[in-house]
């Protein structure tokens, strides 16, 4: 008569392999629908954003040029000057955080978004963009 009491080695690895590969999934799906949710929440931005500027633009005949921005852009932190609190009540931020940058060219009357993807990576949005702004960034598509 066996009187064993406990799992044999074999029944506690199956056991472990089952647990990681689980949460190996989990992990997996928890990390896609962050980056979905955060691109998401990115794309709304630069429409709440956009549609600010182009209301700017409609009363006023130019894109907004900030005080304080160069050619190579500026900081959301100086576009909120512009926009808030005739054209929105505040200025979104990234998912980091951060402020969005912005670049505008009078003479083109174009601009440019620029934004962080989930991914890292970055694109750019906005109208009549310039191929070389924001290091030649691709165009959001989300």
């Amino acid at each position: 008569m066996n009187n064993r009491k406990g799992f044999t080695i074999v029944e506690v690895l199956v056991i472990v392999v089952a647990i990681s590969i689980l949460a190996t999934i989990g992990g997996l799906a928890w990390r896609s629908a962050r980056n979905s949710s955060i691109d998401s929440k990115t794309k709304t931005d630069l429409k709440i954003i956009a549609n600010a500027i182009d209301r700017y633009h409609q009363d006023n005949g130019q894109y907004p040029a900030p005080t304080g921005c160069y050619t190579s852009g500026c900081s959301g932190g100086q576009l909120a000057g512009v926009l808030i609190p005739k054209y929105m009540k505040e200025l979104p931020k990234d998912y980091k955080d951060n402020n969005y940058h912005y670049i505008a060219s009078g003479t083109a009357d174009s601009y440019a978004i620029q934004a962080y993807k989930a991914d890292g990576s970055v694109c750019k949005s906005g109208k009549n963009m310039q191929s070389s702004w924001f290091s030649s960034a691709p165009e959001c598509n989300f």
